[in-house]
């Protein structure tokens, strides 16, 4: 693989508990929009992930395993865990043991106003790989203070659908200038560029009007 690769680098699977859509499902919808891989980046859950720490191919599309890890202040993407980090954790502690892992930290959606791990200020100084800085499922405003905060950090920017559905699926995307050392080097050092059109308005409302009517059935608790 030479040049750059178009990856979506978080996408919910039938293992997130807010989520129907299968692997195979969002396999072949990257695969008709053209994109190069998949970041599987369930809740708390690597269950559906054939190899927790290698990228798997499937359809020719690359899989790259991940997962989003609840901290105390919010959400973070782990990518390349043997295991899933212990949930409801300090950020700082939870960003320290993906690295003790070996995996890369990014921080997603960060001003979400229930999951962002930035929306009371950034309370971590331990390093971070990229700032997910357009999100599908969140509002323009809120990317464009992640956009802010990766800027002020100087951090690399990623782009990603946050999908649940495979109708959002590569709404958002990053490219990524591919590195001969693999799919870890190439997220961990290509140069990135978030892509893509997004949701329109109304659908970001309706994702966000669903997401409340599932915290409402789960008695208000966090993923």
């Amino acid at each position: 693989m030479k040049g750059t690769v178009r990856v979506d680098l978080h996408v919910h699977t039938t293992a997130s508990p807010d989520s129907q859509l299968s692997v195979d499902e969002a396999v072949a919808r990257a695969k008709v929009l053209g994109l190069q891989g998949i970041a599987i980046t369930d809740h708390n859950s690597i269950a559906n992930l054939e190899d927790p720490t290698q990228v798997v191919e499937r359809s020719g599309i690359a899989v790259i395993p991940g997962v989003e890890v609840s901290a105390s202040e919010g959400h973070v993407l782990a990518y390349f865990v043997p295991r899933v980090p212990p949930r409801d954790q300090p950020l700082e502690s939870t960003i320290r043991e993906i690295r003790a892992l070996g995996g890369l930290v990014v921080l997603p959606h960060p001003y979400r106003l229930f999951h962002g791990a930035a929306r009371n200020g950034l309370s971590t100084a331990e390093p971070l790989d990229a700032v997910e800085v357009q999100n599908g499922h969140t509002s323009a405003s809120r990317n464009a203070m992640a956009r802010r905060l990766a800027s002020d950090h100087q951090l690399r920017m990623f782009g990603s659908s946050d999908a649940h559905s495979a109708k959002d699926l590569g709404c958002y995307f990053t490219e990524l200038t591919w590195s001969e050392a693999g799919w870890k080097e190439t997220l961990r050092r290509g140069k990135a560029v978030p892509m893509g059109p997004g949701l329109s308005r109304g659908s970001v409302s309706r994702v966000g009007l669903a997401n409340a009517q599932r915290r409402i059935r789960r008695g208000l608790r966090p993923v």
